[in-house]
């Protein structure tokens, strides 16, 4: 998953645990094979309607 730069280690921590339940359910697999990444992305890296969010 994407985010925004900033997110702190138990927000990440919260945010794998809750894509792997919801992956597992849905997909009807076991947590061990769900991968998730989490990539932050600098403010200037992400756009919204033509303009960077550090813009905004």
């Amino acid at each position: 998953m994407s985010t925004l730069q900033g997110i702190t280690p138990k927000q990440k921590r919260d945010v794998i645990a809750s894509v792997t339940h919801a992956l597992s359910s849905s997909l009807a697999v076991p947590p061990a094979s769900v991968r998730v990444l989490v990539t932050e992305i600098p403010a200037d890296g992400w756009g919204v309607a033509g303009v960077p969010l550090s813009d905004r």
